[in-house]
């Protein structure tokens, strides 16, 4: 019922001693502290991460269900060229490389939500945007990124698209 109906998710833990210090705030704090320490700039479990997603691309290429190997390479041609347009967008507030349009036009990530739900609008400089949990991640985010768009990519590649008239569209 408290959880439902008045939002409250945690039991009030008073304060330490007679002071003002909210136990529960207090330990929240610590907590995030502690679980953001192991996570950010982690850069094993981002390596491994990447890895990973590399390596399950490569057998979903090898198999052929979805999309076959000349559609990977595509893919990681697209994703080179495009990569240094995507560094440089990096904090910015709307993107104008046709890579992230795509992506996020068919939300790739399926994180829209989220991703409007956390838009910070306060943060007004470049700089101040960057500094926030989500680039914090960026090691562990790096390996979706790479196998979203990646995938995201070959599929696109795979897939002939026609248009209206029953024309090919480019990809």
């Amino acid at each position: 019922m408290k959880m439902q109906v008045y939002g409250k998710y945690k039991q009030d833990m008073g304060t330490f001693g007679n002071t003002n210090i909210d136990v529960s705030k207090t330990l929240d704090w610590v907590n995030g502290l502690v679980a953001n320490n192991g996570m950010w700039l982690n850069y094993f479990a981002g390596v491994g991460n990447i890895l990973n997603a590399a390596h399950q691309m490569n057998v979903e290429a090898f198999a052929g269900e979805f999309f076959e190997r000349k559609d990977l390479l595509y893919a990681d041609a697209q994703k080179t060229k495009n990569l240094p347009e995507v560094f440089m967008e990096i904090g910015k507030r709307s993107p104008k490389n046709k890579l992230l349009l795509m992506m996020e036009a068919f939300n790739t990530k399926n994180d829209y939500e989220s991703r409007v739900r956390g838009h910070e609008f306060h943060r007004k400089s470049r700089l101040n945007r960057l500094f926030k949990n989500e680039t914090m991640f960026m090691f562990n985010d790096g390996g979706e990124f790479i196998a979203q768009n990646r995938t995201f990519i070959a599929l696109a590649y795979n897939y002939k698209l026609k248009d209206s008239n029953g024309k090919d569209t480019n990809v």
